[in-house]
């Protein structure tokens, strides 16, 4: 896999066909859960209320491959290169 440069939280922009809501409910709807990058590299997406943390009561969307949690977006995060953790979340969130 490629190295990327390590960026800022919430770094860049993202031109995603969905607000963080329709996402969201796209998610939720959907019981596969099912995706693959531009790449070819298929993940898993799935929503959450965060249980901790300062994003604590909010909706996650968590990007996931081979069952491991690769990233996630905060409604904060959506439409951004990086999240608030500086883990990139673009090659994901444009396929939503």
């Amino acid at each position: 896999m490629p190295h990327r440069p390590t960026k800022d939280p919430h770094s860049g922009s993202v031109n995603n066909p969905k607000t963080f809501h329709q996402a969201y409910t796209a998610v939720s709807q959907n019981l596969e859960g099912d995706y693959k990058t531009k790449g070819g590299t298929p993940f898993a997406a799935k929503t959450r209320i965060a249980s901790k943390g300062p994003h604590k009561g909010e909706r996650v969307i968590i990007f996931e491959q081979d069952g491991t949690e690769m990233a996630r977006s905060y409604e904060c995060c959506w439409g951004k290169q990086t999240n608030c953790n500086r883990t990139y979340i673009d090659s994901y969130t444009p396929i939503i």
